[in-house]
């Protein structure tokens, strides 16, 4: 906002004395310092106050202006303050010719800030609407609003509110949408998974349609989608090895599981506590889908052979040697 205001002022100096013609009578006092009333302050550089002085002829709001020349600062002031002696300054009295505008000019300023806070809300909702309502020129704005009565104005707050509520409930009956299709599609993926003898198990194969639509109101859109894209690929590299591979290796990952459960019956010791002695299923699992099935066979065996000697050991109460 900070930096939307800033080039606005910027323009108004050398765009709108152009654009406006002859400036209205303005009395101009140098060595004079006007104190109190600011409403803007700004930046223009040199020893020049004739920007200054346009930007407040330009402004409905400004009454009067003080403009700084060590600083090149520009002071524009809702309220004609009484001007005091001081060399560092040039300051000004507008001479409105017009009768004064009855309009709280505060409320303005208020109205347009908040017309643009609105219009941030329609932008980053993706909302869509266009139009005077929907402006992101401060100038404009405030501009209307002094036209406007005070009915009006409030008319037009409430029907951005009610557009901007519109739009957040279409936000969120999309994202209920979303969420049930991303929730039903994870069920039929796994139960693709099931009836395939895939094997694939874990959080992201479950049959659980709320706990996928729990976690999808919280995930990004761009997560489900890779979420979905892994699952289905993983399904496709299945339903190509039609499912004997995974039907193996299923059957693998219990006995391996088994044996070592069996190990820490007989409390073998730690040398059956390693990275192929171990009673996880799916490390098991993703373990056998990329052996041969000459090193599936390998373990199968080694491990019953180290269980003999295990059970050997205990009963001659010997040391245990894994031989594989």
């Amino acid at each position: 906002m900070t930096t939307m205001f800033s080039r606005l002022r910027l323009v108004l100096a050398a765009a709108l004395t152009i654009a406006l013609g002859a400036s209205a009578a303005m009395a101009v006092d140098k060595g004079q310092i006007r104190l109190g009333g600011d409403y803007d302050i700004f930046i223009i550089g040199g020893e020049d106050y004739g920007p200054c002085q346009d930007a407040c002829e330009s402004d409905s709001r400004c009454k009067a202006w003080t403009f700084l020349r060590t600083l090149g600062q520009c002071r524009l002031k809702h309220t004609a303050v009484p001007a005091l002696p001081n060399a560092c300054c040039t300051s000004g009295l507008k001479e409105d010719r017009k009768p004064p505008r009855i309009v709280d000019e505060g409320e303005c300023a208020d109205f347009a800030v908040a017309a643009l806070d609105d219009n941030d809300i329609n932008r980053s909702s993706q909302c869509g609407y266009k139009g005077p309502q929907w402006s992101s020129d401060y100038r404009e704005i405030y501009g209307r609003c002094l036209e406007s009565s005070p009915k009006r104005r409030q008319s037009e707050v409430a029907e951005r509110k009610e557009a901007l509520d519109d739009c957040t409930r279409l936000a969120q009956r999309s994202q209920q949408f979303a969420c049930d299709h991303f929730a039903r599609m994870s069920v039929e993926q796994n139960k693709s998974n099931v009836s395939n003898r895939c094997g694939f198990r874990g959080a992201e194969w479950r049959d659980d349609l709320k706990g996928f639509f729990d976690s999808c109101r919280r995930a990004l859109r761009s997560q489900l989608e890779d979420r979905v894209l892994a699952r289905e690929a993983a399904l496709e590299r299945c339903f190509a090895q039609g499912g004997a591979l995974d039907a193996e290796c299923e059957k693998y990952s219990k006995v391996s599981a088994a044996q070592f459960d069996r190990a820490r019956v007989l409390r073998c010791g730690p040398a059956y506590s390693n990275a192929m002695w171990h009673g996880d299923f799916r490390r098991h699992y993703e373990w056998c889908s990329k052996a041969t099935p000459a090193d599936r066979q390998k373990w199968l065996v080694g491990r019953n052979r180290g269980l003999r000697e295990c059970e050997d050991d205990k009963r001659r109460g010997g040391k245990i040697i894994l031989k594989f």
